[in-house]
């Protein structure tokens, strides 16, 4: 999924070639790849149906009216599992303060998820207060490097996620994880899977 911007530069080129290289292949088998086209400058084409059985999807942003960088064409979307262990989950990008304000101000008390991707990495700039309280995640889940060359994520962005989430997690912990959580009793678990080295030989890990 990706709104109608395009930054050239490698990371992009090669997205836009996989999409292609999958449009191909698929277009003569019974699940073909197909271009689902979202008016982002109406409210009420946000809601993208029959996607999934298993999900419901809400697009709430990019909109035009913001859409005046790459960080700020960014996918937020709501995920919400139909099963009885199904839970919403609110994807981010790499959205910043200044289009949180209007996301906050459109949709309000909707935003309300479960669990949250952090935006941009955990940065300053990403953590909007408004739009935490609309949202009250149980668990903050932040993608941030080890050793981020950008300090991500940024100690006073961490705070504020922590006065509103039980709890947060960030992938640069412990020195690298993956996170994946998933609906317990009565509350949700996150389950911190380490990122072992490349150069680990196979004979190490019956000893891990």
């Amino acid at each position: 999924m990706y709104p109608k911007y395009f930054k050239d530069s490698d990371a992009a080129g090669l997205v836009f070639k996989l999409i292609e290289q999958e449009e191909r292949l698929r277009q003569n088998t019974a699940h073909p790849l197909t271009r689902v086209s979202v008016r982002l400058d109406q409210l009420n084409f946000r809601r993208l149906q029959g996607l999934s059985t298993n999900f419901d999807f809400e697009l709430l942003s990019p909109h035009i009216e913001d859409m005046d960088c790459s960080n700020n064409c960014s996918i937020v979307l709501k995920v919400t599992g139909t099963g009885p262990a199904g839970f919403s989950y609110l994807m981010t990008g790499d959205c910043e303060n200044e289009r949180w304000e209007t996301i906050s101000r459109l949709f309000g008390s909707l935003l309300k998820s479960d669990v949250l991707a952090a935006a941009h990495h955990g940065s300053r700039n990403g953590a909007h207060p408004a739009s935490l309280l609309h949202i009250q995640p149980h668990t903050v889940l932040i993608s941030a490097g080890v050793d981020s060359q950008y300090g991500h994520p940024d100690p006073q962005a961490v705070r504020v996620y922590a006065q509103v989430a039980e709890k947060v997690y960030s992938t640069n912990m412990q020195g690298g994880v993956s996170l994946m959580t998933s609906r317990g009793w009565n509350t949700f678990e996150t389950k911190l899977i380490p990122n072992y080295r490349k150069d680990l030989r196979t004979s190490d890990l019956g000893s891990i």
